[in-house]
């Protein structure tokens, strides 16, 4: 759904998994919290729903992928904020997705393990370009929740962002 380059297809089967997590999770079990999924690849449609479920509390935040066309700095990816701000909504970062570029800087991995490293490189490279592109000054209400990619790189990345 995040990144999937047929939009309509990734917005319908975002509405389906939003509907699903509330019939599944949030209706049995009110402690659980649902995401509002969204397909960053299409502003529109991500706003759409992001404004269909905003009024529906069993929904804690925005889930994006950190694996997308765009680094998420992009202003392509605004509007998804501004509605995420509008909506009282953090923007969960979830790691995952793919958005046809290999996941990581040697390419296409072969194993999980190769893969699940890659995970921590692209929440770093996604927190720079947010940084870098301006969102917090732009937005700066709206929480990011970056979620499974680790934080042992954020004193590393924050030297280097300060030193450049």
């Amino acid at each position: 759904m995040f990144a999937q380059q047929n939009l309509e297809f990734g917005a319908a089967a975002a509405t389906a998994i939003n509907d699903w997590q509330l019939e599944v999770w949030a209706r049995p079990e009110p402690r659980l919290k649902a995401s509002v999924v969204v397909t960053q690849e299409n502003p529109v449609a991500a706003i759409a729903e992001i404004e269909r479920r905003a009024s529906d509390r069993r929904f804690a935040q925005v889930n994006v992928s950190p694996r997308g066309t765009e680094p998420l700095g992009r202003q392509r990816y605004w509007p998804i904020y501004e509605a995420a701000v509008a909506a009282g909504l953090p923007i969960g970062v979830h790691v995952g997705g793919y958005g046809g570029h290999a996941p990581t800087g040697s390419g296409w991995p072969s194993y999980y393990s190769e893969e699940h490293h890659s995970n921590a490189h692209t929440m770093q490279a996604q927190l720079t370009s947010l940084i870098i592109e301006g969102v917090p000054e732009r937005f700066p209400t709206l929480k990011f929740i970056f979620i499974e990619g680790g934080f042992g790189w954020v004193p590393a990345m924050a030297w280097r962002l300060d030193k450049h």
